[in-house]
């Protein structure tokens, strides 16, 4: 009895009953479609922050991140080259990079940047 007069009093005003069914429909797909469109966002930048710069994996020598400057560096990379390349499977691609703070100017203004290297040939 309760859900047909419940039925019955939603439907007494089919106007107000529409506009406030649209309402939430609009409401419930636009957070729907800016949630996917949110991951992603975050999932491409993801990707695009791996695929360019940091790669899946970094050896630093100890310190490093505390004091990323290039005192710091690896003493002997040759070591941690012959230890990747019989650890890592057939195929998979690394290469050494250096990364530094600069500063890049001409005549009227200055900026800072970061300087990347690698070795291109590996």
């Amino acid at each position: 009895m309760n859900w047909q007069l419940a039925w019955r009093n939603i439907w007494r005003n089919p106007r107000r009953t529409t506009v406030i069914l649209l309402a939430v429909i609009i409401g419930v797909w636009s957070m729907v479609f800016l949630g996917a469109l949110n991951r992603g966002t975050v999932d491409g930048m993801v990707r695009n922050a791996i695929a360019t710069l940091t790669g899946h994996l970094q050896i630093h020598q100890k310190g490093y991140r505390e004091d990323p400057s290039i005192e710091n560096s690896i003493d002997t990379p040759e070591k941690v080259e012959t230890v990747l390349s019989s650890l890592l499977p057939a195929g998979a691609s690394w290469t050494a990079r250096i990364r530094v703070n600069a500063v890049a100017s001409n005549a009227r203004h200055y900026s800072g940047v970061t300087l990347v290297g690698i070795e291109p040939e590996s």
